[in-house]
């Protein structure tokens, strides 16, 4: 299984960590869907899909240059 961190996702779906934080925060997100290491969050790659359309949904992706 990989397991990315909060930046490695953001930088992968082009938004920003505090974003992707954020909705783990605010409940947009499902943290049993995740681990926690030295109280950090480690997030399998496929759980990444499903916080990309979330994350967009709620326009936090960045356009495309």
């Amino acid at each position: 299984m990989t397991l990315l961190s909060v930046t490695e996702v953001a930088a992968e779906i082009g938004c920003r960590p505090r974003d992707v934080s954020d909705a783990f925060y605010g409940g947009a997100l499902d943290e049993r869907r995740i681990f926690r290491v030295s109280g950090r969050r480690a997030i399998p790659a496929d759980y990444v899909p499903e916080i990309r359309a979330i994350l967009a949904a709620r326009g936090k992706i960045r356009e495309e240059a």
